[in-house]
């Protein structure tokens, strides 16, 4: 999968070794699981976003919990 993610981004033979190489550390696994952890990483900070002000409209809406 990583391989085919150069082949398409970078068609160039001599910038797809180099990139290859420089920023993903020859590994085939990195380039490919690049785009499922950014995926993961901005489905994770929506969810929490989506938390965070439910929370803030509850505790407006609802006032604070009595003791």
């Amino acid at each position: 999968m990583g391989y085919l993610i150069l082949k398409f981004r970078y068609p160039n033979t001599y910038e797809r070794q180099q990139i290859f190489e420089d920023v993903y550390d020859s590994s085939y696994l990195n380039v490919g699981s690049e785009p499922f952890l950014k995926i993961g990483a901005s489905f994770l900070f929506i969810l929490l976003s989506l938390f965070l002000i439910a929370v803030i409209y509850a505790v407006f809406r609802h006032g604070p919990v009595p003791d």
